[in-house]
């Protein structure tokens, strides 16, 4: 599914739908947490990681662990229009907006970390 050009407030999403996909976002007090992603996101994101550990990358290797945070706060963060603005978007079939083109921003630091 393409990615949704959309303005609208963060909605809390529990700890256990994001302790899998976006461990980083989710809070040990067990408290929902807002968020700018759906379960339906997250379970495709969650498969996506599948093909990484099939290359042999290990779930608890810091490798792993930056990419999965990386693409995490890219889905779901809701300071993501911070990093990720939309440049154009355009109607689907079903007429709802969708990014034909972003700018993906990170400072050299945060990407020379994950890699």
């Amino acid at each position: 599914e393409l990615p949704c050009s959309a303005e609208t407030d963060p909605v809390p999403m529990a700890k256990s739908d994001l302790t899998n996909a976006c461990p980083a976002r989710a809070t040990s007090d067990g408290k929902e947490v807002p968020v700018c992603c759906d379960a339906k996101q997250l379970k495709t994101f969650v498969d996506s990681l599948k093909q990484i550990n099939k290359l042999g990358v290990s779930k608890k290797s810091a490798c792993y662990l930056n990419f999965q945070n990386l693409i995490c706060q890219s889905v779901c963060s809701p300071q993501q229009s911070d990093f990720i603005p939309v440049n154009a978007s355009k109607p689907t079939e079903k007429g709802k907006p969708h990014v034909v083109e972003s700018v993906y921003a990170i400072s050299k630091t945060f990407a020379e970390g994950v890699y």
